[in-house]
């Protein structure tokens, strides 16, 4: 518009983005970037159907993280995180081949990350049945989930005590489509209780 006044610039040298490799299920990386605008790339051997989940320890800086697949379309992100760090849930590998991690700091900023790519296994599962005993279910790396099979006939109605558990978790009930019974709901370590559901068909939920 008409406004007048001063400004002072300063125009950043920025180097290549540091590059790394990193393996599922193995051992954490810390990159570093030193000058405003550079990101890092880190790069991992996958194969079709490996599920990965990445833990972004505490960071220097807010960031864009995303992993991009071997053509360099989005896997997952970009996620945005902040100096706490964050998660990326398991993602299924579409494709055979080297996929990278990018982090991505937002402004002028500059400094650490540290990040654990985990080789996330199949689901944990077992079977409950509908007035029988409770069951337990132990998942053993970050983005594995657990699922529980039952049976169920149509106009059944069922309902699921939830008991004190390790965390906080996300639950749904899946009829035999695959469809949510319901909605999803949260508890936390203390459990909670999903009201009576009618199940809508015959088969395994």
């Amino acid at each position: 518009g008409t406004n007048t006044g001063s400004i002072t610039l300063a125009l950043a040298d920025t180097p290549a983005d540091v590059i790394a490799t990193i393996v599922p299920g193995g051992a954490p990386l810390t990159v570093t970037t030193t000058t405003p605008g550079q990101n890092a790339r880190i790069s991992f051997e996958g194969t079709a159907g490996q599920r990965v989940s990445l833990e972004i320890g505490s960071s220097c800086c807010l960031a864009h993280v995303s992993i991009l697949d071997p053509d360099g379309g989005a896997l997952a992100g970009p996620t945005t995180i902040g100096t706490g760090g964050g998660f990326i849930d398991a993602q299924t590998l579409s494709s055979t081949g080297t996929h990278t991690i990018v982090f991505d700091p937002q402004g002028s900023a500059t400094g650490s990350v540290t990040l654990t790519l985990y080789d996330v296994p199949a689901d944990a599962a077992d079977i409950i049945t509908a007035g029988g005993p409770a069951v337990g279910v132990t998942t053993t790396v970050p983005g594995q989930n657990a699922r529980l099979a039952f049976s169920g006939t149509s106009g059944q109605r069922v309902s699921l005590k939830v008991n004190p558990s390790c965390c906080i978790a996300a639950y749904s009930v899946l009829d035999p489509d695959g469809n949510t019974v319901g909605s999803p709901v949260t508890f936390g370590t203390g459990g909670g209780f999903i009201d009576t559901m009618t199940l809508p068909a015959t088969g395994s939920y």
